[in-house]
């Protein structure tokens, strides 16, 4: 799954809505927090931010103008008081780094955007406002040097030339940056495919065609203990092993299906109702609807938002909430 994610970021947009969304996220965060406080400056961001998602969405030229007016509207919201809560000024500072370093990888991935608009009269380079993707950088920016050596060749006006001079150096750097990035995407990918490649003989028990929790490198044994439930973060390496065809199919089969009634909502058990044994395998697997496992995902959220509202604490329990050690501070 990592490889595929990495793999397609080279045919990515350098930039795209879901950058103005993240943002969004943050200032929402930050309005949370607030509550007393003059909320204007981040209702003005909130606004900035919708217009650059119903703007247009695919110009450099347009990315740059918002993440300036983001920059100078957060640079204001980050001017506190002394007493200021420290939550507060710890999220605004976050939503400074965010779009800072938005902006950052802009320039840097871009380096022309500085210089847009394209000028009137080089009409060939319109599209160098176009947000492009690594791999447009790479393939595509040969067609720009050629354009631009033709102007070069008739072109008479000295700021022009100048203009084109600079934009010529800018895509030839953009290019070797987009090479790196490749290059670095393919490493990683390979990687991931080589880290993928698990070895599950020494814990796979034919009898049960179950893998077992874990092996005894000092007494040389397999443990007592199974991953035995459908309802655990074991199925995702089931899944994965058939995939990959070094389990059998029947390992899916063999995994425990047990039920237990909430409120009315059957629900598969787990070993401890936590949200990851659950949902976490969701975030890589297909869901299909009216499954047991959809079932149980939905009964199981509802249940832990009864159970927070009941004690009144957060819902959404994992283990990273546990926090128990024994005699010889060994975490359990």
């Amino acid at each position: 799954t990592l490889r595929q994610g990495i793999l397609s970021q080279i045919h990515q947009p350098i930039f795209t809505n879901r950058n103005y969304e993240g943002l969004a996220t943050t200032v929402k965060i930050i309005q949370d927090i607030f509550q007393g406080y003059d909320a204007k400056h981040t209702e003005k961001i909130l606004d900035v931010l919708s217009s650059a998602k119903n703007g247009k969405t695919n110009s450099l030229h347009d990315a740059k103008k918002y993440l300036n007016e983001l920059m100078f509207l957060t640079n204001q919201l980050s001017l506190f008081p002394a007493n200021i809560e420290t939550e507060l000024k710890k999220w605004t500072l976050n939503l400074l780094q965010q779009v800072k370093s938005f902006r950052d990888e802009l320039f840097r991935v871009a380096p022309w955007i500085d210089l847009l608009p394209v000028p009137q009269n080089l009409s060939e380079l319109n599209d160098l406002d176009k947000i492009p993707t690594p791999n447009d950088i790479r393939d595509h920016s040969e067609s720009f040097l050629k354009a631009i050596a033709l102007y070069l060749q008739t072109e008479q006006d000295a700021t022009t030339i100048e203009w084109l001079t600079k934009t010529r150096e800018c895509i030839s750097k953009a290019i070797s940056i987009a090479d790196e990035r490749i290059h670095l995407a393919d490493q990683l990918a390979h990687q991931c495919e080589e880290l993928s490649d698990v070895e599950y003989d020494f814990l796979y028990e034919k009898s049960t065609n179950l893998l077992r929790i874990g092996y005894n490198v000092e007494e040389q044994r397999k443990d007592n203990s199974y991953y035995d439930l459908l309802a655990s973060e074991a199925r995702l390496g089931i899944f994965v092993a058939i995939s990959q065809g070094k389990l059998p199919q029947e390992s899916w089969f063999a995994l425990g299906r047990l039920l237990t009634n909430s409120g009315g909502d059957p629900i598969l058990l787990s070993w401890s109702g936590s949200m990851f044994e659950y949902l976490m395998p969701q975030l890589v697997m297909p869901s299909y609807e009216n499954t047991l496992l959809y079932q149980t995902n939905i009964a199981t959220v509802k249940r832990q938002i009864e159970y927070g509202a009941q004690r009144e604490v957060p819902w959404g329990i994992s283990e990273s909430g546990y926090n128990t050690v024994d005699a010889n501070l060994n975490y359990q």
